[in-house]
């Protein structure tokens, strides 16, 4: 079968108005980002305003494109072009200049998703209202422990029933967003003797009694300043009972909520790669006005470096389009999702060690973005899974597969021949 990725003209169109944006208007503020530690800054509030799109590329999959006076925006639709591929890609284009921006517009965030999966129709007209409205209404995830990361298994944050409450108690940390979110999703065990069966995620408003910011921007992170990650503690905190997402009895709930990771992991590589070739295009800007300095050898060298480097973001981005692709037609994907997430972050920073040769000291001054670019693509390994966790997943998934072709082709072959 023959599968097309051709972009309309008029989705192509919206696609080089969110590059440009993301190049001269998001760009010019990467630095400001990175060392006040925030996508949402005062003078960042005319670049969201002028961004061709007036919702994260996150909502895409559900949302379409129109026309607008003011210019293309997103609304909701049954446009047969709301899709994931275009998602993917708008999420490229956005974050060519950098990726500060993106994450500040509307509909960012993961909880939405969750609500859609496994929330009751009260958690949803409860909680999707003010997402739906747009605004500043902005939520966070909260995984991670100090003791454990990608193995949720061994969360210790407790929910324990008292009547129609949850008494919650235990501390996060690297909560995205954690310190600036209207509400947060918390990860949760109501048994910690069950690991994966016993999580459940509960959802928080910001300020209820109990929830204590312990930091807020002390950490002081490699890259990625500008998402911003707190450490949360929760003491005796009291919500209510149906403030748990799903069904609290049902060990599978959240586990299955959980599925729309390999939604938005082919988005975050997306992400990853668009800051790269926006790199890679600058870097080639630079090396071309320093030829007086390199011999013609050299200069080949940089030349062919430059053109590995976009063979292998385009690689990259064809895996990526594949799991888009599939989750748009209601296919499995979670192997190709996971694949983009663990192989990326590995090509992505490749990529830009050769950058960083190609310039030599001159990208390690701060007077160029490489040296933060670079940092940030460190991180996104740790994002949404790691490689390590993501292999696993890529392995048992493919010998899963081949355990189920095995098992058809033997009883195929037990059944009788009939003429």
């Amino acid at each position: 079968m023959t599968i097309s990725f051709e972009v309309p003209a008029d989705a192509r169109k919206l696609l080089d108005e969110l590059r440009d944006w993301s190049l001269h208007e998001v760009r010019p503020l990467a630095r400001l980002a990175d060392s006040r530690e925030t996508k949402y800054l005062d003078e960042g509030r005319r670049v969201i305003a002028n961004c061709p799109i007036d919702m994260s590329p996150l909502s895409v999959p559900e949302l379409g494109l129109v026309e607008r006076s003011s210019g293309k925006r997103f609304r909701a639709s049954d446009s047969e072009r709301a899709s994931h591929v275009l998602g993917a890609l708008a999420m490229e284009a956005m974050c060519y200049g950098d990726g500060w921006a993106w994450g500040a517009l509307p509909r960012n965030a993961n909880l939405e998703k969750m609500l859609d999966v496994i929330g009751t129709p009260e958690q949803r007209e409860r909680w999707q209202t003010p997402f739906s409205d747009g605004g500043d209404f902005q939520s966070s995830f909260a995984f991670t422990e100090e003791h454990c990361g990608s193995d949720i298994a061994a969360i210790r944050t407790q929910a324990v029933r008292d009547g129609d409450e949850w008494v919650i108690n235990g501390r996060k940390r690297f909560s995205s967003q954690g310190a600036e979110a209207t509400v947060m999703l918390v990860f949760v065990t109501v048994d910690p003797s069950q690991g994966l069966r016993g999580l459940r995620g509960v959802v928080i408003p910001q300020g209820t009694p109990g929830v204590r910011i312990l930091r807020e921007t002390e950490e002081r992170k490699l890259g990625m300043r500008y998402l911003r990650q707190s450490t949360i503690e929760f003491v005796d905190l009291r919500v209510p009972y149906d403030n748990m997402l799903g069904d609290p009895d049902d060990p599978n709930s959240l586990l299955e909520g959980l599925n729309v990771l390999n939604r938005t992991r082919p988005f975050c590589m997306a992400w990853n790669v668009g800051t790269l070739r926006g790199a890679t295009d600058f870097v080639h800007e630079w090396a071309s006005s320093q030829t007086a300095g390199f011999s013609p050898r050299r200069w080949q060298r940089v030349e062919e470096d430059l053109a590995e480097i976009r063979a292998s973001m385009d690689d990259l981005m064809r895996l990526i389009i594949s799991a888009a692709w599939k989750a748009d037609h209601g296919r499995p994907h979670r192997i190709e999702a996971a694949m983009a997430k663990a192989h990326g972050p590995h090509v992505v920073e490749r990529g830009y060690r050769r950058l960083l040769q190609i310039m030599g000291s001159e990208s390690s001054s701060e007077q160029h973005l490489l040296e933060k670019w670079y940092r940030d693509a460190v991180c996104f390994d740790l994002l949404e899974g790691t490689s390590q966790i993501l292999k696993l997943t890529v392995g048992r998934g493919i010998f899963a597969a081949a355990d189920r072709e095995a098992g058809a082709a033997a009883k195929a072959a037990l059944e009788p021949i009939t003429a």
